[in-house]
């Protein structure tokens, strides 16, 4: 941004200077060189996790209310080529996501279940997309993205063996998982009323039995690495 000329030096500090709003060019979350071009006409800078859900080839990418599809997604320069273009359709990624836990910082116990916050390890594996007209599924493709591997700070709590019959009691596995993947994503939506984050900065992992937990686990941790 100094060279540039969007930031000036003075006595206390870094004043702004540049011509355009700051917020729309540059995020405070994480800084990246993932730069997104259309005939070498940088349209946005963004950071490599937001660059795999929203703008990998093939995708359909929204900037400032414009339209574009994603032509070629360059890892190794870093740069996503597109093209200005209206469509009937949306992309949306699906990724894997598979989580270690590496230190226990807190533990409080209630009943049927135990509460932790600590330090975690994140690997998210972007390999499909589908393309889809409101909710219709008009195709699926695979993606070839290296997975994204950070550490990080999550909170999750295990479920007892007897709350966990008496929830299971009548349903089978697959609506018992369903209602853990529910319940994940109700407390993600909550995020954002009682922490200054945008929904997405928070992402989530439930499941039946986790090799670290011993049991079944909901983790919810930041999407960006912090520790």
């Amino acid at each position: 941004m100094l060279k540039d000329g969007e930031l000036t030096i003075v006595d206390h500090g870094f004043v702004y200077s540049g011509e355009c709003d700051p917020q729309f060019t540059y995020g405070l979350d994480q800084i990246s060189d993932d730069n997104f071009t259309d005939d070498g006409r940088v349209l946005e800078r963004i950071d490599r996790a937001h660059a795999y859900r929203e703008a990998h080839e093939g995708a359909v990418f929204i900037n400032r209310g414009d339209t574009y599809t994603v032509d070629e997604f360059d890892l190794k320069r870093r740069k996503i080529y597109v093209t200005r273009k209206s469509v009937d359709y949306h992309t949306q990624a699906l990724k894997r996501i598979d989580l270690k836990v590496k230190r226990i910082l807190r533990k409080r116990k209630f009943s049927g279940f135990d509460l932790y916050f600590g330090e975690v390890e994140v690997t998210e594996d972007y390999y499909l997309y589908r393309v889809m007209a409101y909710s219709k599924v008009l195709g699926i493709f695979p993606l070839a993205l290296p997975p994204l591997r950070f550490r990080s700070a999550a909170l999750w709590f295990t479920i007892s063996e007897e709350l966990e019959g008496k929830i299971r009691d009548g349903f089978d596995d697959e609506a018992f998982e369903g209602g853990l993947h529910g319940c994940e994503h109700a407390i993600i939506s909550l995020f954002p009323l009682h922490v200054l984050c945008d929904r997405m900065d928070i992402g989530g992992l439930s499941t039946s039995h986790h090799p670290d937990s011993g049991a079944a686990t909901i983790f919810i941790y930041d999407v960006f690495e912090v520790v």
